[in-house]
């Protein structure tokens, strides 16, 4: 529905371009009923319909945790890895099945707290916008290393009960 976004000028003022240059896959259909079900899914190229209330990985046995994943494949192709998120590192299984796949850092929001950064108001974790100023921050370290890179980023803001920032104002509905 974003994309491109034609009801909202300057939401996205690239989009066009990019989807011309690289074009645009309009139905991608990924199961993601709990947290972990849409990492893995997405991470690895797999459709496992974890069940309701499963939020960690081990109800797959070793499955999940064997698989090869998208990381896996840059870490053997010798790529830094950063996964940024607003949650906590533990979330919903998050932090041990990344910590299985190739990320070489991993930020959550106790590290973003350490920092000074916090929760705004109303949330449980760092804003989607605070989150995305920080991946800036990040996207020029790794560039600056001089290796390939992924950089990975896990927002809050659509998980729910789903969140408004200010910052949002101009696109209300």
């Amino acid at each position: 529905a974003l994309a491109p976004a034609d009801q909202y000028p300057g939401l996205m003022p690239n989009m066009k371009r990019l989807i011309a240059q690289y074009g645009l896959v309009p139905h991608i259909h990924a199961s993601s009923y709990v947290t972990i079900e849409g990492l893995v899914n997405t991470q690895c190229g797999t459709l496992l319909p974890f069940g309701h209330g499963h939020d960690e990985t081990s109800v797959f046995g070793n499955k999940v945790e064997t698989m090869p994943c998208l990381a896996d494949v840059l870490a053997k192709a010798d790529y830094r890895q950063t996964f940024l998120e607003g949650t906590e590192r533990q979330f919903a299984g998050t932090g041990s099945f990344l910590k299985l796949h190739g990320y070489d850092k991993v930020i959550g929001i106790e590290d973003w707290s350490r920092m000074g950064l916090h929760p705004r108001p109303g949330t449980w974790g760092l804003s989607d916008v605070d989150l995305f100023k920080q991946s800036l921050v990040e996207l020029e370290r790794l560039k600056a290393s001089g290796h390939p890179f992924n950089l990975t980023l896990f927002t809050i803001g659509s998980h729910v009960p789903g969140f408004m920032y200010r910052e949002c104002k101009p696109y209300g509905d």
